[in-house]
Formats: C-alpha cells, structure tokens, sequence
C-alpha cells in the first residue's frame, strides 16, 4: 500500500514484483486481499486492456496513513530507548544486510525463508557440497 501511496507514477502489479523482487504470483496474492477489503482499486488501460493500474481507495488512504503513522511512532519511540547513534547503526546493519542477502539471490530478508525451502542447516550458495 505505501508503495501504491507514495508512487509519482501509476503501478502495476507487474512494476510493484519488480521493484519487490519478488513473482508477480506473490503480488497478486497479496493485491487480491487489498482488492477484497476496498483498499485498492484498478484501473485497466484504455489502450491495452491487459494493463490495469492500482491505486487506493478513500478507505485504503486512510489504513496506509494510519499504518504509517503508528510506524513512525514506534520507530521514535525505538530510538528514545535505544538512543539515536544505536539506531543509526542498525539501520545501517540492516540496509548493509539487505543488499548482500539480494546479491546472494535472496530477495532480501523476507526470501530468505522462501528460497531455503526446507533445508535445516544454511549451505553457502557459492560453494557446491
């Protein structure tokens, strides 16, 4: 929804797998809940009728910014505790962390459970056993 929210052009289910790197299966899946709960809505092109673009409704406007809201609320409510220096840096950590899990052919944090499937022990990628 944040991406549908803050996007200067329109999106498409297509241009959000992309960016997310993820399948365009896993996408719908979750576009069709927001579809079901009146969050979002399509648009098809007038063109090419293939192409449908998503945008949010008045009620999907509202839930993101609530969502935004009590996550920036949490977030400095984190570094109150933490302090702003330890934050940085595992802000840091984490980003750094991210782009080595997708070098590696995760797609970030949230493939690493996915492309491992069921395997209980990690094996390096890079060397073959």
């Amino acid at each position: 929804m944040r991406m549908i929210a803050t996007s200067e052009e329109p999106l498409t289910l297509v241009k959000i797998a992309k960016e997310q790197r993820v399948s365009r299966s896993a996408i719908a899946r979750q576009i069709n809940v927001l579809l079901d709960l009146k969050y979002i809505e399509q648009t098809t092109n007038t063109h090419d009728r293939r192409i449908k673009y998503l945008s949010l409704t008045p009620a999907g406007h509202k839930v993101e910014q609530e969502i935004t809201t009590a996550s920036e609320e949490r977030f400095h409510q984190w570094v109150q505790v933490y302090g702003e220096k330890r934050a940085s840096d595992t802000l840091r950590y984490i980003n750094d962390a991210e782009q080595k899990a997708t070098e590696l052919g995760f797609s970030g944090f949230s493939g690493l459970h996915d492309k491992r499937g069921r395997h209980t022990e990690y094996s390096d990628p890079k060397t073959k056993n």
